[in-house]
């Protein structure tokens, strides 16, 4: 997708609260088996207050001194965009493979960014929402190479931009894409998490099978959703990881399939 718009020199500044509704998920929390109505709270809980995090990162990250007249058009496309479990699972995949949360919270917001992006280019935006979309791409990248994980480990952040940029590719096909984006999304925090090679392709597998899930559930098809619900659910079973992360990841999956609806994916 090219774009004509240059991208502006960024840093830090605080910003009012908006109305965004990006997916949360802190990968920090530690939750006993969940069997209960109160652990399916939790989930929620969890859910919610990572959101948070993507969110404030986001921001942050917006231009610090531009006109009005551009930042206004970015923050309603970012606001308009619905919500998705993409960035989440990015979130949880980097916590299963053991990551740090600080890690994680960057890529989850260039995730966040990159799908408000794409969805707004199919919405009919004003030209001024469409200028502005395409000039928050570079933004979503520097965020990325931003973040305190690059001095610690360069390559994972670069495997983890190649991921990104396949899931915007992924994006622009429409058969199979929410298991192309989930994969990709859940194969860059794997990455940042620090897994091995065999932990980054179980929680691609894990990524893609929730994607599938998760689209279906959009459609209405809910019965055929269980299957791929199970799936996901089996590669984090069986994945070696810490029990707690594994019983949180299992009822995320359960949540999403209940019905985290959006208008798009």
């Amino acid at each position: 997708m090219a774009s004509s718009v240059t991208s502006p020199n960024f840093s830090p500044i605080n910003c009012p609260k908006l109305p965004l509704r990006f997916p949360r998920l802190l990968n920090n929390l530690r939750l006993p088996p969940a069997t209960s109505s109160k652990s399916a709270a939790n989930a929620t809980t969890f859910w919610s207050a990572a959101e948070s995090d993507v969110e404030t990162h986001l921001l942050a990250s917006l231009p610090a001194s531009p006109p009005r007249v551009v930042t206004s058009p970015m923050r309603r496309v970012l606001s308009a965009a619905p919500r998705t479990i993409f960035p989440s699972l990015s979130l949880a995949a980097c916590g299963l493979a053991g990551g740090d949360h600080g890690c994680a919270v960057p890529a989850a917001s260039v995730i966040a960014t990159c799908l408000a992006v794409l969805q707004a280019h199919g919405s009919g935006p004003t030209r001024a929402e469409l200028l502005a979309g395409d000039s928050l791409l570079p933004l979503a990248f520097e965020i990325l190479v931003a973040s305190d994980c690059v001095a610690a480990d360069p390559a994972r952040i670069s495997k983890a931009a190649v991921e990104i940029n396949g899931l915007v590719r992924a994006y622009c096909v429409e058969e199979g894409r929410e298991g192309r984006i989930g994969e990709c999304a859940a194969a860059c925090g794997a990455i940042l998490g620090g897994g091995g090679e065999g932990e980054v392709e179980r929680l691609r597998r894990f990524g893609y099978n929730a994607g599938v899930m998760h689209g279906m559930v959009n459609r209405g098809r809910r019965e055929a959703a269980e299957e791929f619900k199970m799936r996901a659910t089996r590669e984090v079973e069986e994945g070696g990881f810490e029990e707690g992360k594994v019983e949180m990841a299992k009822e995320l999956v359960q949540m999403w399939c209940g019905g985290t609806r959006s208008s798009n994916s």
